[in-house]
């Protein structure tokens, strides 16, 4: 098999973002199976490489889909005709529900289910104060999705929800503080970070040729984003190296004194290294923040926080200056509803730029939401993030969809119900039994640094060395592409893995996905990776024709 690097110029690897690169590794593990099947033998492509997870969470797509149910029943009711249905009224429609519960009680199959939805509602009304027939009304017609979002950035129960939810996974102990958070649904954190970074521009709070700080490694479109032409931004990489278990030290978070950088991104816990950054790093930012960048703009992605116990974040150390990022779909299994969140303090620091900016901002800035309120100063920007996902004009008719909502509220409530968190330590059992696996047949010992067992990065370099050598390592160094490696791998054993570089991270790891395979698929990885090591350095050894020194590594022998 030809490498398809010869296909491209000036070592493009070296550019493309690591899920390109996943095709291109797709690709040549697709034909290695072809290769296999044609001689008769059986081939299943491994493929670790995205982080969607083979787990997910049942029990609350149970109430949901019974929710519809009861739902459309009612709507049916109004009308003479099976097929066709109208709205249903609000009247009394928690004691409807309830009826439609108590004939699901007494059966094997939904009992623990309607067990679940009495428990959400009732938490509900306890801890949030919402009343029983408001909240089931909100989230009826929120499964029915035949009114469009009201308020477009989230329906008011499930905000307070979502308020609540956050807290739980995300502020431990100050979790009071999230209900002085405002909530906008997306679909999904990666709606998120490209709503708010366009509205940071759109309200001229960010402009080309400004300085953004992120801590790495990162995931890869933290890195790509900046450098787009619409954004035009200078990244300052804040680096966290393998030696101190990816921790950032006092000189780089002294990077942040600099005034001409103006916001700060991170992903906490981290991806590809998945672990959470100390709280002593964390501290230190936020007395930075806190004594000489009150100006500095945070926003935290915490997409993997669920699968942490200890968590620390600025969200509860610097709330005025932090912008939270959150999804639902790791931890729920819930990649394909796209369901995220963007939260930011009732008291920010945003809107007191935006309230500070010279008068011919303002001036632009009245005349592009002129048509959403009577004085557009007074408009909150996690609000104008919503106006803007939809080019304000379109903002009536915006709002991440009902149904979604509803799926998004029942997540959260399976979750703040759940007394003994046995999902949670599930799902926490689960990744770690698949770490222990990989690294199993790997033939090593498990980094001792405490990860979500999420990803995991492995330095293919490191381990040629200590297996074979100082002269074998710098020989495949020198001869050979890191993606060239995993090329061959994906070829030869039929396993898929990312580029580390491409997330910067050291240029010879490759990065591990633990979501979506199973247990003991990880022992095979493992021992791909070294079988790939082996076959190189027994190439490495073949003596070319004619004698001489060795020829370069041919990675499709």
């Amino acid at each position: 098999m030809e490498s398809q690097l010869s296909d491209l110029n000036d070592n493009p690897y070296d550019r493309l973002s690591p899920f390109e690169v996943r095709e291109l590794l797709l690709d040549a593990a697709e034909k290695g199976a072809e290769e296999r099947r044609s001689t008769g033998k059986e081939a299943n492509v491994l493929d670790a490489s995205r982080g969607n997870p083979n787990f997910l969470n049942t029990a609350a797509r149970d109430g949901y889909n019974l929710l519809g149910l009861f739902a459309n029943d009612l709507a049916r009711e109004q009308t003479p005709q099976d097929m066709d249905g109208l709205l249903p009224p609000k009247e009394e429609i928690y004691r409807k529900f309830d009826e439609f519960l108590d004939g699901l009680q007494v059966s094997s199959t939904f009992g623990d289910t309607a067990t679940f939805l009495r428990r959400a509602i009732d938490y509900v009304d306890k801890e949030l104060g919402i009343a029983k027939d408001e909240f089931v009304a909100e989230l009826v017609d929120a499964s029915l999705g035949g009114i469009y979002p009201t308020p477009p950035r989230m329906l008011p129960a499930a905000e307070r929800v979502a308020q609540q939810y956050s807290g739980h996974v995300l502020m431990g102990e100050d979790m009071d503080l999230a209900a002085k958070f405002d909530v906008f649904a997306t679909e999904g954190a990666t709606a998120g970070i490209v709503y708010t970074l366009n509205s940071l521009k759109t309200n001229r709070i960010l402009h080309q040729g400004d300085k953004i700080a992120l801590i790495t490694p990162t995931y890869s479109p933290y890195l790509e984003l900046p450098g787009l032409a619409e954004n035009g931004f200078e990244v300052v990489p804040l680096e966290g190296t393998q030696e101190s278990e990816w921790q950032i030290d006092d000189a780089q978070i002294e990077k942040l004194k600099d005034p001409e950088v103006k916001a700060l991104f991170l992903v906490n816990p981290t991806n590809p290294t998945s672990v959470n950054i100390s709280p002593d790093s964390l501290e230190k930012i936020a007395d930075l923040i806190k004594t000489e960048r009150q100006d500095l703009i945070v926003m935290t992605d915490t997409v993997y926080a669920n699968f942490i116990d200890e968590f620390d974040t600025l969200l509860t150390e610097v709330p005025r200056n932090t912008i939270g990022i959150y999804s639902y779909s790791k931890y729920f299994g819930a990649t394909g509803w796209r369901l995220g969140t963007v939260m930011l303090h009732e008291d920010n620091i945003i809107d007191e730029k935006i309230a500070n900016l010279p008068q011919e901002d303002k001036d632009a800035l009245w005349e592009r939401y002129k048509i959403k309120a009577t004085d557009p100063s007074q408009l909150k920007f996690i609000d104008r993030i919503e106006l803007d996902s939809r080019s304000v004009s379109l903002s009536h008719t915006g709002g991440l969809s009902t149904p979604q909502q509803a799926m998004m509220t029942l997540f959260g409530l399976y979750d703040l119900v759940d007394d003994k968190q046995e999902y949670r330590q599930y799902i926490q059992d689960v990744l770690k039994g698949r770490h222990e696996s990989l690294y199993k047949g790997l033939g090593s010992s498990i980094p001792p640094m405490a990860t979500t067992n999420y990803y995991t990065l492995i330095d293919v370099a490191d381990m040629a060395e200590k297996k074979y050598g100082t002269e074998f390592r710098e020989y495949m160094e020198k001869n050979l592409h890191p993606v060239e490696f995993l090329e061959k791998m994906a070829h030869d054993s039929l396993t898929v893995l990312l580029p580390g570089m491409g997330f910067a991270a050291p240029r010879w790891t490759i990065r591990v996905s633990l979501a979506n395979l199973q247990e003991n698929t990880y022992e095979a990885i493992g021992q791909n990776v070294l079988t790939t090591i082996d076959d190189l350095h027994d190439e490495y050894q073949a003596p070319p024709a004619g004698g001489g020194a060795p020829v370069p590594v041919d990675v499709y022998a």
